[in-house]
């Protein structure tokens, strides 16, 4: 055997998985010899270019306790978010979508509204200029109404 070639044991200890890891390469394509030896030269260009590595920071084979780090960590993360949330730093995408979808339609019917409660003393006025003032006040109306608009209880209080 030479140093360029080795067996699959010896290339997982190399590359510090188990033996079962570097079958499954052989068998999703990791080039062995006729008499099952690895190059190595070839092997780790085809490692490269077709197995993600927790090194890399991606997804592959893993010692258990790189897996269990990795669990803690996630672990740690959630209870931050949590935290978080509890202290009302963090809103769920649904109470958002919800506040948004109330106030979108609170402006809708106060805007749609402005043409019943306008057209007497539209339809009375003579002037280009008392017509756009009426429009102007009742548009800014809306507008602050809009500004000053309190989400409703339930999502102020993060439930």
């Amino acid at each position: 055997m030479s140093a360029r070639h080795i067996t699959k044991a010896a290339f997982a200890k190399e590359q510090q998985v188990s033996r079962q890891a570097v079958s499954k390469w052989v068998s999703l394509g990791l080039p062995v010899t006729l008499d099952g030896q690895i190059e190595r030269a070839r092997a780790k260009k085809w490692l490269a270019e077709n197995i993600s590595r927790p090194d890399s920071g991606k997804s592959g084979s893993e010692s258990l306790t790189d897996a269990r780090a990795r669990k803690e960590s996630a672990l740690a993360d959630l209870r931050q978010i949590e935290c978080a949330v509890k202290r009302g730093q963090f809103v769920s995408i649904e109470d958002t979508e919800k506040m948004w979808s109330e106030l979108v339609m609170t402006f809708r019917a106060r805007m749609l509204g402005i043409p019943s409660k306008l057209a007497v003393f539209l339809a009375s006025e003579n002037e280009a200029s008392a017509c756009f003032a009426l429009l102007e006040r009742e548009i800014h109306a809306a507008l602050t109404e809009l500004s000053g608009h309190k989400p409703p209880e339930e999502l102020a209080e993060g439930k």
